[in-house]
């Protein structure tokens, strides 16, 4: 008993003294006070913020109709793009240039082979040989048919185009 005593008193004593401030508060110099006064003092009233605050997202010096529009070098002479000069003629888009965008679209996960039939997981959802992915293409759907699944690539075909995708 009297060696717990012992070091409870010792424990007290210790704890004490490491609690104790190293300095007192007045005996520190009016120096080092006036520069932390100066360094410190700001942070307890800070400036308001201003009543109207500026967008970060805004392009600054910028305008809607002063933007950069994309030219086009056709034929030796510079022209804009056809948003910006509505005489020229828009081209036609073939069925294989919509089956490329579309085919970009597509997220491809991978091949699953359930039994003897190979499926391909397009858009988080299986899909088999012969089935029909409906993609949005401008204002319309555009039904493109898987004809093929191999190991590496798929085969898709959309009004007669075809086209090969390696994933």
């Amino acid at each position: 008993m009297p060696h717990l005593l012992r070091s409870l008193t010792l424990t007290t004593l210790v704890a004490a003294a490491l609690c104790r401030p190293a300095i007192a508060a007045d005996t520190a110099s009016p120096a080092i006070t006036r520069q932390i006064d100066a360094l410190l003092k700001h942070r307890l009233r800070p400036e308001p913020l201003p009543l109207d605050l500026p967008n970060p997202f805004v392009l600054t010096g910028v305008t809607t109709t002063q933007r950069a529009r994309p030219t086009v070098v056709e034929n030796g002479a510079r022209i804009e793009d056809a948003a910006a000069s509505p005489n020229r003629e828009a081209t036609q888009v073939n069925h294989s240039e919509i089956l490329a965008d579309c085919a970009a679209r597509l997220r491809i996960g991978g091949t699953i082979r359930l039994k003897d039939h190979v499926q391909i997981v397009i858009n988080d959802t299986p899909r088999k040989e012969g089935d029909f992915l409906y993609v949005p293409y401008q204002a319309t759907r555009i039904p493109m048919e898987i004809v093929r699944i191999m190991n590496d690539r798929i085969v898709l075909r959309y009004m007669g185009a075809e086209i090969s995708v390696k994933f």
